[in-house]
């Protein structure tokens, strides 16, 4: 008998430890664009900002356009301190699709076929670009 209690409580003991490291990380799910990745796609990615750890066992769904830098991406993984860590990734835009940008030009240049500033975003503008501006 004494020995089913040791057993209980020791087994009682490691379950609330588990708890306990399980209650240090959490689930979370954040979208932004891709700011910076390694070689490779495994370590960490910049995501607006944010550390995102990619290890070789996260999926990345790549659906709507390449995983590269300037993609609009969903990461879902677990929160341990300031770094998330992802096992699923899911491309949403690709970097290189059309975009629609509305707002004040920080920056405008004189000629064409060069990079314009808003909200501090730098646009590469060639010929074939079309601008709507309300009076």
């Amino acid at each position: 008998m004494k020995n089913f209690i040791k057993t209980l409580a020791m087994e009682l003991i490691a379950a609330f430890e588990r708890e306990y490291a399980e209650a240090e990380q959490y689930k979370r799910t954040i979208s932004g664009t891709v700011r910076s990745l390694p070689e490779g796609m495994t370590g960490i990615w910049n995501v607006d900002g944010r550390e995102v750890n990619v290890p070789k066992a996260a999926f990345i769904k790549a659906e709507h356009g390449e995983a590269e830098v300037g993609a609009y991406v969903e990461v879902e993984g677990t929160c341990s301190g300031r770094t998330l860590n992802a096992y699923r990734i899911a491309v949403r835009r690709g970097a290189t699709e059309v975009q629609k940008i509305r707002g004040t030009v920080d920056k405008f240049p004189v000629g064409k076929n060069e990079k314009w500033t808003a909200y501090d975003a730098e646009m590469l503008v060639t010929t074939g670009y079309r601008h709507q501006a309300k009076a």
